[in-house]
């Protein structure tokens, strides 16, 4: 490998290229909606209709 080539390598880890910091921050990014679709996608598996409502009445006029 040639200096340059060492240095293309160092700006693509560095995100130094702006394409590649843009490709990286958009790639984590999916990811993560990933990972919170899958937990979303758990908690909606562990919801069972026939539980008992909780009352979450607000109103200060309650009697």
């Amino acid at each position: 490998m040639t200096l340059d080539d060492h240095q293309n390598t160092i700006n693509l880890i560095m995100g130094y290229k702006r394409e590649t910091s843009k490709i990286l921050t958009n790639q984590l990014q999916k990811a993560k909606d990933r990972c919170d679709d899958l937990d979303l996608i758990q908690a909606m598996r562990n919801l069972d209709l026939n539980d008992d409502a909780i009352d979450i009445h607000t109103s200060n006029d309650q009697k």
